[in-house]
């Protein structure tokens, strides 16, 4: 079964506002610029349509959802009481209630669509290295690492054992041998 084919989750109780706990994160948000500005949100005055964009950018950071709780979508994003009463019934038309959550649904669409993208890369890195370290692979063989630190070039044994000499030889000057 392909993941998007997967029925979604019976765990309907809200995620902290923090993120996903559940899967690696998405720490990119992907926005289409031509579907933004093609959107009838787009011809929102400029504060509904910057609520709507914060919802939006917290949303992508907890799994493309957010909690039906107005309140902590206002910490989230910022947004006074009075700005939210005034913006809310503006922007209303483009969340739908699911469960505890609300959504956006063309936001959900490019979600999924870059979780099955992480997915794939992910499979592909995996198939990748697990071919390239396969001990039957030629290419895998590594040297043993060497135990002992490498060896000096002529030139800095003979000025070394020069240099120990002498040492050697002023310490018995000095009478500390």
């Amino acid at each position: 079964m392909r993941e998007r084919d997967t029925p979604p989750r019976a765990d309907t109780r809200p995620r902290p506002l923090d993120g996903c706990q559940d899967a690696p994160k998405l720490l990119a948000e992907w926005f289409w610029i031509d579907r933004w500005m093609g959107s009838s949100a787009f011809l929102m005055p400029l504060g509904p349509r910057g609520l709507y964009r914060e919802m939006l950018s917290q949303a992508w950071r907890r799994g493309a959802r957010l909690p039906n709780d107005h309140a902590a979508i206002r910490r989230a994003v910022g947004c006074t009481t009075r700005e939210w009463t005034r913006y809310w019934p503006q922007i209303q038309q483009y969340w739908r209630v699911e469960g505890v959550w609300l959504v956006n649904e063309t936001q959900q669409e490019v979600y999924n669509d870059a979780r099955a993208r992480q997915h794939r890369a992910s499979q592909h890195g995996r198939r990748g290295a697990a071919a390239r370290w396969h001990p039957d692979n030629p290419r895998s063989a590594q040297a043993p690492p060497e135990h002992r630190p490498p060896s000096l070039s002529p030139d800095l044994q003979r000025r070394s054992s020069r240099e120990t000499k002498e040492s050697q030889r002023s310490a018995t000057r000095d009478g500390r041998t």
